[in-house]
């Protein structure tokens, strides 16, 4: 015998629904979803759905680029301290999305009580968003300016390959001049 759910063909309307996802984060939830047992919920989430469609049609896409799960990041920042330049980076795509799903709710004119809530719950640290952007360079790689200490080590980095290069080219002049000799 068929349960709801397959009656109702749910995994191929969650599929469908994930199609218009935004982040991975939206897709889980989909994978998710559960059929409504009660009324209430069913009643409260199609407010939800109501609210965020008004605000849509009124203001436009939501703007959730830059969104991802960035929660194993976390946890591996958390656990270890240790993120790569690319780690960072998604870290600050993050932050930026929060500011501009913040904005985007914040400039409506729609009264928003779910989506407000929500909006309340992100999190923004512009702080940190502006330290990634300031050490993190685009491609992923830490900037000189990272840190005084980093500037200082790769100037003197710098400085011991324009020697080595000047010895290197001194060396060969002095070879070719050598050889010269020889011949």
């Amino acid at each position: 015998m068929k349960t709801i759910f397959e009656t109702l063909e749910m995994n191929e309307i969650q599929r469908q629904v994930q199609g218009y996802c935004a982040s991975t984060l939206g897709k889980k939830r989909v994978d998710n979803l559960v059929i409504f047992d009660d009324v209430e919920d069913l009643d409260e989430a199609l407010e939800k759905v109501n609210e965020a469609m008004k605000l849509i049609s009124i203001q436009g896409r939501m703007p959730l680029g830059g969104l991802s799960d960035i929660s194993l990041l976390l946890e591996k920042a958390n656990r270890d301290g240790t993120l790569l330049g690319e780690d960072f980076l998604k870290v600050a795509h993050h932050l930026e999305c929060i500011v501009s799903v913040k904005n985007y709710i914040l400039a409506s004119e729609v009264k928003t009580h779910f989506l407000q809530d929500l909006c309340d719950g992100l999190v923004e640290n512009q702080h940190l968003l502006n330290e990634i952007q300031r050490c993190i360079l685009p491609d992923g790689s830490v900037g000189d300016h990272a840190s005084d200490h980093l500037y200082s080590v790769r100037k003197k980095i710098h400085q011991i390959q324009v020697n080595i290069r000047t010895k290197m080219d001194s060396l060969v002049k002095e070879s070719k001049d050598i050889c010269q000799l020889i011949e």
